[in-house]
């Protein structure tokens, strides 16, 4: 099964094929929150690079839903729902917080910065949440290491002695993830996905 992978919710945006348990390809946008100037051109990249047929090879595309930067998530979600809808493949929403964590066994999570309002932090087995600037150190009692897309954004706002790690979702984390849902019947044919914003207004 040939998947492919996009997440823009964060300043680390990715763009991936995998097909089975296999990197076909991972491309990674510049750094930064400017992901509409540079996805559709690597999307097209990738896809030519790999000789795939959007219509024919793909037999899924799984989107990053955030949470994260509320713009540069619809980027991603808005180019894959426009994919999905083309050509009718099914399309699966996954959350960037879990596809931080790569390594469940350990005292891990992943965080993702909320601005003023906080960190938006998801530990192993747990949901999504935002953690008000107040909460955070309480937040992380017992989390040894946390992994983050942009470390400078986060790291100041956590005064507990932490292992740090910068990365930006996991695309075979996120393929995994897709599948599970996918194979639960959770996807759309239709091009829908919803975005998991939660930030208050």
């Amino acid at each position: 099964m040939t998947l492919l992978i996009i997440d823009t919710a964060t300043e680390r945006p990715v763009v991936a094929l995998v097909k089975g348990e296999a990197l076909l390809s991972q491309r990674e946008l510049p750094f930064g929150l400017r992901s509409s100037t540079h996805l559709l051109p690597v999307l097209e990249e990738e896809i030519l690079n790999q000789g795939i047929d959007l219509q024919k090879d793909i037999q899924a595309i799984i989107v990053g839903v955030g949470p994260g930067s509320y713009t540069g998530t619809r980027v991603g979600v808005m180019a894959a729902k426009a994919i999905s809808y083309a050509t009718s493949t099914p399309l699966v929403g996954v959350s960037t917080l879990a596809a931080l964590i790569r390594d469940t066994s350990s005292l891990c999570a992943s965080m993702i910065d909320a601005k003023s309002q906080g960190v938006y932090l998801m530990k192993p087995g747990g949901l999504p949440t935002l953690v008000p600037l107040d909460k955070i150190d309480d937040a992380l009692i017992g989390v040894r290491r946390i992994v983050t897309p942009n470390l400078s954004a986060v790291q100041s706002k956590v005064t507990l002695d932490v292992e740090w790690e910068e990365s930006p979702p996991d695309p075979l984390t996120l393929a995994i993830l897709g599948l599970a849902k996918f194979d639960s019947g959770e996807f759309s044919t239709k091009g829908e996905v919803e975005i998991l914003y939660l930030r208050n207004p």
